[in-house]
């Protein structure tokens, strides 16, 4: 959520997604909360975005993507929204030292694997 409360960001697998999770947005408004929204491609890929975290600036993701050029099973990669627009591509934190800084008032995110 954004800091002012009026925005959320969550993971879902809703019909109609690109992948098999996508991030989405709702909005707060006077009535409550409004429909999930899709982040579209800019963000979102066929491999699976989610556990999204929104760094305290309100306008930076942080978010694990299982894409085509991940290092692993998932890279973590961040975007900016600039302008009323997304980045046209998320950026992997492996490509962003600035990513680090950021990071540590966010979450750790981690993935519990079985032998």
């Amino acid at each position: 959520m954004t800091r002012d409360g009026k925005r959320l960001y969550s993971a879902s697998n809703l019909p109609g997604g690109l992948g098999s999770f996508d991030i989405y947005y709702s909005d707060r408004t006077a009535a409550g909360w409004g429909s999930p929204v899709n982040l579209g491609a800019k963000i979102n890929t066929t491999g699976g975005d989610g556990d999204v975290v929104v760094v305290p600036d309100g306008r930076t993701l942080i978010f694990p993507s299982k894409r085509v050029d991940t290092l692993g099973e998932s890279d973590l990669y961040n975007s900016r929204f600039e302008n009323n627009f997304w980045l046209e591509r998320p950026i992997s934190a492996r490509d962003s030292i600035q990513l680090a800084t950021t990071v540590v008032r966010g979450s750790v995110m981690t993935e519990r694997r079985s032998t």
